[in-house]
């Protein structure tokens, strides 16, 4: 089995990665496939993202053969929903009255599209663009394996006739839902998967897409030039870098600065990276991590009566113990400690990022509003301070959304009071019509 990147319940919630991925727009952006089983195979893949840095590089290069040779799914997508009926039980199930009959127009249509689809298959994995393809030498071998099935040769061997008798259609039927059944079940399992494939190839050459670059683990580097989030209309590029030498970033900024979209981009990035799809970047080079662990959008614990804080630092818990077992991971605290008062916060704040740092192999970003903090942590030469600007247009704030270098003490929040009028209707009362 392929080892796994850990990614827990409250992370896959932060990057919209929970329920029905077909209402996802992040995994809308990757969903073009043409088969209802290519969609499926598509899900499983971006819902497993990799910690194996040669498995991660076998992806990388076959999407990138795939959006080099610009192919579409080579076979005509109207025939799958066809063959799933036709398909879904073999004759064994029905004698066993385990499945439905088919009626014997299904059958024939059934044939039919299994014909017509077996000759597409054999023609397209004998071309040079199955068999010069990179990194999916084993998808193709299975298939031609299953095409040189000896029972299968007087189909292939002949043209795809559009008249047979009904005997011929009984004998086909029985060659493929009872002799040949589980073997032809599995081609559409490695038809499904060619179409997921193709379907991710297709993002790798769009514009603001690129491949990520993959290093040796113990690098522990991590670094984008032009990175964005890709469900936003007109989204911001940031450029950010980590390694072993800038292992944490504190990030300031005021409310609705940015903070938060920045951070989903940011670990969003990573996790598309390490299932070897492309990522909305200009570039992108990482090292291959264990697990990725975010806190931005953190419930209070109810049904445990649990208070914020100490959801908090039941959180921060899971990341020292994945830290002590010596894994490589990445690391989000959107204001951290917010669940209580600012001194406790920021002595906690202080504390735990210098304990972050012990970890090498490790990257971490806390963001928060207590600018005081950073004065404590300036003297650890292993963190990066950079913050999201809010520029004055009067008495209206503007954001920017680039990252810039530095701590910012920019507050707003009674300046956007002032500017709803909340304190001036308070003041002039408020009347309720009953």
């Amino acid at each position: 089995m392929k080892p796994l990147l850990e990614i827990d319940e409250q992370s896959r919630a932060d990057l919209g990665l929970m329920g029905d991925l077909r209402n996802s727009p992040l995994f809308k952006l990757f969903d073009h496939a043409y088969t209802r089983g290519g969609m499926q195979y598509l899900q499983q893949l971006f819902l497993n993202p990799l910690s194996s840095e040669e498995e991660i590089k076998i992806r990388i290069r076959m999407f990138s053969y795939l959006s080099a040779i610009d192919l579409d799914f080579p076979f005509p997508s109207h025939l799958f929903d066809t063959l799933e009926r036709y398909m879904q039980h073999s004759q064994a199930q029905e004698q066993e009255r385990e499945a439905i009959y088919l009626q014997d127009k299904e059958i024939e249509d059934g044939v039919f599209a299994m014909l017509h689809l077996l000759h597409k298959v054999e023609s397209f994995f004998h071309s040079d663009a199955a068999m010069k393809a990179v990194g999916l030498e084993e998808l193709v071998t299975s298939v031609l394996s299953i095409l040189s099935l000896p029972s299968l040769q007087p189909i292939l061997g002949v043209s795809n006739s559009k008249a047979l008798s009904y005997s011929s259609i009984v004998a086909y039927d029985t060659l493929f839902r009872s002799i040949a059944w589980t073997e032809i079940r599995t081609l559409l399992q490695y038809l499904y998967r060619l179409d997921a494939y193709l379907a991710v190839g297709k993002i790798a050459s769009k514009p603001g897409w690129t491949l990520p670059t993959v290093l040796p683990r113990a690098t522990g580097v991590l670094r984008a030039n032009g990175l964005y989030y890709p469900t936003i209309k007109g989204a911001v590029a940031n450029s950010f870098e980590f390694s072993k030498e800038k292992r944490l970033l504190f990030l300031t900024g005021a409310n609705m600065a940015g903070k938060s979209t920045f951070l989903r981009s940011l670990a969003l990035a990573l996790y598309i990276a390490h299932l070897g799809f492309p990522v909305p970047a200009d570039s992108m080079e990482f090292s291959v991590l264990d697990g990725i662990f975010t806190t931005i959008n953190l419930p209070d614990d109810l049904g445990m009566g649990a208070s914020h804080f100490y959801v908090e630092v039941l959180r921060v818990k899971d990341v020292v113990e994945s830290l002590r077992a010596g894994k490589s991971i990445f690391v989000i605290f959107d204001e951290l400690f917010r669940g209580t008062n600012v001194k406790d916060a920021m002595e906690a704040t202080i504390a735990v990022s210098r304990r972050f740092l012990q970890s090498e192999n490790s990257h971490f970003v806390i963001s928060s509003h207590i600018v005081e903090a950073a004065d404590a942590l300036r003297e650890e030469g292993t963190i990066g301070f950079q913050f999201l600007p809010t520029k004055m247009e009067g008495h209206h704030p503007v954001y920017t959304y680039t990252l810039e270098d530095g701590v910012s003490d920019d507050r707003h929040g009674m300046l956007i009071i002032q500017n709803e009028q909340i304190l001036s209707i308070l003041e002039k009362g408020v009347t309720h019509e009953i």
